[in-house]
């Protein structure tokens, strides 16, 4: 196991092979901006946000993982709002769970016969403390 989002589990096998690429964390603040006429506006420092991840999910027949229903899981998971642990390995990624706050779906190979052979999801996180 490579880690996991919940019960989605990334693996990479000799049946079935399923990771992720391009995986980004973002860390950011939040301020308050106070306006000064005739100056600049003062920043005052409120606390930190929310961490936010990105990261792509590829899906390929070929590797033993059925794009349509790899597709609708993560569908489901961001239109359900559930928040999830995600783990790399045996450690989780941050202190808190995760939940989705977007997924977009590329399809790249598609047969003459409409199923759908290669396709991939970008997945976006925000932290949910």
């Amino acid at each position: 196991m490579i880690g996991a989002f919940g019960d989605i589990v990334f693996e990479s096998s000799d049946k079935r092979l399923l990771t992720f690429d391009n995986l980004i964390r973002t860390y950011s603040a939040t301020y308050e901006e106070h306006k000064i006429i005739n100056y600049k506006p003062r920043l005052e420092f409120t606390g930190p946000d929310c961490d936010e991840l990105t990261f792509t999910v590829n899906f390929n027949i070929w590797d033993g993982v059925f794009p349509q229903t790899e597709m609708n899981r993560w569908l489901e998971k961001c239109r359900n709002g559930k928040e999830e642990y995600f783990i790399i390995d045996e450690w989780f990624l941050g202190v808190n769970k995760w939940v989705i706050t977007s997924v977009s779906n590329p399809i790249t190979v598609i047969a003459n016969n409409g199923k759908i052979l290669k396709a991939s999801v970008d997945i976006t996180l925000k932290e949910y403390p």
